[in-house]
């Protein structure tokens, strides 16, 4: 990701999408801890990739953070994204893994991604508390109960979102709030908007919604590229009267537009590693077939010195997908 880096790390990504290189160790590490999920949203891919549902164990975990600090040294890496194509609630052994984590690498931060259909206020006290979740990012794609795109309980999300706002300003705001929602509308984006707004969220995240994973004829429709723009500028304009950070992974300066070609290729190449749920190194969660080696089995250095070289498979490989490209595809 780069809505978050510096000038240094802006120019360092730049030099290597251009050189068609790779970071090592990765900059942008996630780690999924669960293919299981409480959720039915329309939009949603998961279910095509034909997963099994599973969690990571806490002892899975153990090998792998083993492996990150012979690549990373005792400072382990600066940022993971806890994450999953599942929910990380469903995994018993969450805190166990986040307290691992820190425990082993205390300067490094951590992301926890969920859909917070689930509200464990005991839970929340102790990950913010303990200051075990430097970010929570809650997907929550409208504040209404909508149509076929996400799942029907958004307004239960909603009422987690500020039970978690509350919580979080109560204990002295250690961790960052981000809300990430799907674009579809103006109205909806601008309602999520005033929903971050009131939770004391630092960003809103409105990303594209990516059919690529669906079959072409059961493919959920999405505004145009003027319709992306529209909303998004919409919610920046709103936005700064609220204190809001409106992020979107599909629009970025004149360097990194040349750097992906003008919006042909992904812009996490170069420095992202997707671990999945059985400890299996991939180049992203959508590219989980293309998992090329395991950390379980093997040091980082070693997998990336075998490492595929994916700029060269990435049009074959990524298909429609556009996540993290300027231009739409269908």
């Amino acid at each position: 990701m780069y809505s978050d880096k510096g000038l240094y790390q802006l120019a360092s990504k730049f030099f290597r999408l251009m050189t068609r290189r790779y970071a090592f160790p990765p900059r942008d590490l996630a780690i999924e801890l669960s293919t299981s999920c409480d959720a039915a949203c329309g939009m949603c891919f998961r279910n095509t990739l034909d997963l099994e549902p599973a969690t990571m164990s806490a002892a899975v975990f153990g090998r792998i953070a083993e492996r990150l600090a012979e690549a990373y040294g005792p400072e382990g890496p600066a940022y993971v994204n806890f994450v999953g194509l599942g929910e990380v609630l469903l995994n018993p052994d969450l805190e166990t893994i986040l307290r691992d984590f820190k425990a082993r690498f205390p300067g490094a931060k951590a992301n926890v991604s969920t859909n917070l259909l689930r509200w464990d206020p005991e839970l929340f006290r102790r990950l913010l508390g303990g200051r075990l979740a430097d970010r929570i990012s809650v997907s929550v794609d409208d504040t209404l109960d909508p149509g076929p795109a996400y799942h029907g309980r958004c307004a239960r999300v909603v009422a987690n979102v500020e039970a978690l706002g509350a919580l979080n300003a109560e204990l002295g705001s250690p961790a960052e709030l981000r809300l990430q929602a799907v674009m579809i509308s103006r109205e909806q984006a601008l309602r999520v908007l005033e929903l971050a707004a009131r939770a004391g969220a630092a960003i809103l995240n409105l990303n594209r919604l990516t059919p690529h994973g669906f079959p072409a004829g059961a493919r959920p429709g999405r505004p145009g590229i003027a319709g992306e723009r529209a909303i998004l500028a919409a919610a920046r304009a709103k936005a700064r009267g609220l204190g809001v950070r409106v992020w979107n992974n599909n629009s970025y300066d004149l360097f990194m537009d040349l750097a992906s070609r003008r919006g042909r290729y992904c812009l996490i190449t170069d420095d992202h590693l997707f671990v999945d749920v059985a400890g299996r190194a991939a180049p992203c969660f959508c590219l989980r077939r293309l998992a090329w080696g395991s950390l379980l089995e093997k040091p980082l250095a070693e997998l990336y010195r075998e490492k595929p070289d994916f700029y060269a498979l990435q049009p074959a490989a990524c298909g429609g997908c556009d996540v993290y490209r300027k231009g739409q595809t269908r």
